[in-house]
């Protein structure tokens, strides 16, 4: 599968990684080996971010793009497996739904914090 790098969607990441994954014989291939592929892929992004974290501190910012990079696919894997094996919500509906809520947050200044709109996330969106 060859994709277009150029303004790339989480749904195409997502694609290349499911792809790239089931070219390679990387789990998951079926539901009963998804949760285990989702702990790797979550001990992975972990790795990532511990990875954007030491170029980061060490002030290496050219290599910072290719990190967050790294984080970001395998947060889109993760995201994959839940839709297609747990049937959760896709994850760019809930990057929308999360930008959404963030617009009607608004910034106080004595608390210098975000406040939260009324209600549960998870009610508001719906």
């Amino acid at each position: 599968m060859k994709t277009k790098m150029n303004n790339i969607t989480i749904k195409e990441i997502q694609e290349w990684e499911k792809d790239f994954s089931k070219r390679k014989g990387l789990p998951p291939t079926d539901k009963s080996d998804s949760h285990q592929a989702m702990v790797v892929g979550f001990l992975k992004l972990s790795e990532e971010v511990g990875e954007l974290a030491e170029v980061l501190l060490r002030k290496q910012y050219k290599e910072i793009p290719a990190e967050v990079a790294d984080v970001l696919i395998f947060a889109c894997k993760i995201g994959k497996i839940a839709e297609d094996y747990f049937n959760e919500t896709p994850l760019s509906d809930e990057i929308r739904a999360k930008i959404d809520y963030a617009e009607k947050r608004e910034y106080d200044k004595l608390s210098k914090d975000l406040t939260k709109p009324k209600g549960d996330f998870k009610k508001w969106k719906n």
